[in-house]
């Protein structure tokens, strides 16, 4: 991972705010942080998808940090799982079966 995909990911999200390298060189790293301005009123992206030069597609799994209130049951922040209207509880339902988790 380097400078240019730290660029796209943070803009394919949202508008890009900062970059936090682990290395702290802008070089290559297992992972990277990034500070993204998002619309809390949309679902939160789960996966971004790259394709790389030789055209070959890559999935990226995104993690959040440092979320406010937000309902693992539909990925919107600003409610929870009790408050969600879009939440069909059922008696088969449990944590492992929402799509978004930790």
């Amino acid at each position: 991972m380097d400078r240019q995909l730290a660029l796209d990911v943070g803009n394919a999200i949202g508008e890009l705010v900062a970059i936090d390298w682990k290395d702290r060189n802008s070089g290559w790293t297992e992972f990277m942080r990034i500070k993204v301005k998002i619309d809390v009123l949309k679902l939160l992206r789960r996966v971004v998808r790259m394709v790389e030069k030789t055209g070959e597609e890559k999935i990226g799994l995104i993690k959040y940090e440092r979320l406010l209130d937000f309902c693992y049951a539909c990925g919107v922040i600003g409610h929870t799982m009790k408050t969600c209207m879009n939440n069909k509880e059922d008696a088969g339902s449990n944590a492992s079966n929402f799509q978004f988790g930790s």
